[in-house]
């Protein structure tokens, strides 16, 4: 009995693809790229995981339509930044770091001389001895 259903549907696809077998192959090859493209679900219940199997199957069962496919739509980002402002901010971000660095480094130069003109007076004076 399955061998009967299965010529009948060779029967049906022989008589929509008079011409050649190439036209079915052709057409079932352009229904795929659809279906992948277009992100369709398959038409029918199939057990299988081979698109070009689910493809052969709903030409068969007479389910076979092309889908529209959905246009690229480009999402744009925020105008980026132009070159020479990332620049600009870069080196005022910079300078502006090393400025912070070189005061504090001038204060901690301010505070060791302190510190080392307090230890200079702390110090008591070596005695010369003569001969």
């Amino acid at each position: 009995m399955e061998s009967n259903k299965v010529s009948m549907t060779n029967e049906k696809l022989r008589q929509r693809f008079s011409t050649s077998q190439f036209d079915l192959v052709s057409y079932a090859i352009k229904l795929a790229e659809n279906m992948i493209k277009s992100g369709r679900a398959p038409r029918i219940k199939s057990d299988k995981q081979n698109i070009a199997m689910i493809i052969l199957d709903e030409i068969t069962q007479g389910k076979d339509q092309f889908e529209p496919i959905p246009e690229k739509v480009e999402t744009f980002a925020a105008p980026a930044e132009s070159y020479s402002n990332k620049h600009q901010k870069f080196t005022e971000l910079a300078s502006s770091k090393h400025s912070e660095k070189k005061k504090e480094y001038s204060e901690k130069k301010k505070e060791y001389s302190e510190k080392k003109k307090e230890y200079s007076e702390k110090k008591k004076p070596r005695k010369i001895l003569a001969d």
